[in-house]
């Protein structure tokens, strides 16, 4: 009688553990899906406004930011937040800390952008006066503003089951 209580509890504890494994597996998809969602949409709006220029579509800020790097512009090092949340993407299935730091280390160089006063926007390198910052940009900020909030919830939930 012990040992099919015992081997009861041991299937019930199993579907238990599966039933958690699989709502995380959904909460990732979800995380994943909103922050993916954001950054989408933030690469068909306009990101920033420089002077005498036309506003930046968030595309061409992805595409060839990266550029601005190589003439040492430091506005432009913010790119460098792109590859750390594709990371975190990545990275949240296996550990969610390592995509948690990564997250806040992309939000943490996204909202530097805010103190940088001016970018180099054209083939001639001269840097131009950034005079707003429009929507794309904040849906970009909000891609990884969402997986902070996605992987502290799932180590919630992963504490509270322990």
């Amino acid at each position: 009688m012990k040992i099919i209580r015992l081997e009861i509890v041991i299937i019930v504890e199993t579907i238990h553990i599966q039933v958690h494994q699989n709502s995380d597996k959904k909460i990732i998809k979800r995380v994943i899906f909103l922050s993916l969602l954001f950054f989408i949409i933030a690469m068909t709006q306009e990101c920033f406004c420089v002077f005498p220029k036309p506003c930046v579509m968030g595309y061409m800020s992805f595409l060839f930011g990266w550029l601005g790097g190589l003439a040492a512009d430091p506005a432009s090092f913010v790119w460098i937040a792109n590859p750390l949340l594709f990371a975190s993407w990545v990275k949240i299935r296996k550990s969610t800390r390592i995509s948690f730091v990564l997250s806040i280390l992309s939000l943490l160089i996204m909202v530097s952008f805010l103190f940088a006063g001016k970018i180099i926007v054209s083939e001639s390198g001269s840097l131009q006066e950034i005079n707003s910052i429009k929507i794309g940009y904040w849906l970009w900020v909000l891609s990884a503003f969402t997986m902070i909030i996605g992987n502290g919830f799932l180590y919630y939930m992963k504490r509270k089951k322990d």
